[in-house]
């Protein structure tokens, strides 16, 4: 993994680009000091959180549930909602769950065309 970071580094990485996730951090705490200290890679161990709560899970949770359930429109939103598909702000994501639940749009079909959404005589 340490030859893994510095070649990353080597082309153009910086620390801040790279993250090491681990199931069980105190498994590995001795290892990862004396190996990041010997290839001089900073570290830092952060406090301990479920994988399962870490945004990128959640996203990749949302967006295999989009393909398998066809686009049903929880599905969507959350995959919006993770923050790692697009940059938009909780108003907007709130705004157009309750268009899509107002206008009946779910399913693959429905989202493959084009829609506008009509807001205070405004198309959005």
């Amino acid at each position: 993994m340490a030859k893994a970071i510095r070649h990353k580094l080597y082309q153009g990485y910086r620390y801040k680009d790279i993250l090491v996730l681990l199931g069980d951090v105190d498994s590995y705490r001795l290892q990862i000091g004396k190996i990041f200290d010997k290839y001089d890679i900073p570290y830092y161990f952060g406090k301990a959180e479920s994988m399962s709560d870490h945004p990128l899970v959640h996203f990749i949770d949302s967006l295999e549930r989009v393909k398998r359930y066809r686009f049903r429109t929880e599905d969507v939103v959350n995959l919006l909602k993770t923050g790692l598909y697009g940059n938009f702000k909780q108003e907007d994501l709130d705004l157009f769950e309750q268009y899509l639940i107002y206008a009946d749009i779910k399913g693959q079909s429905k989202f493959a065309k084009e829609f506008t959404i009509v807001y205070k005589g405004k198309n959005i």
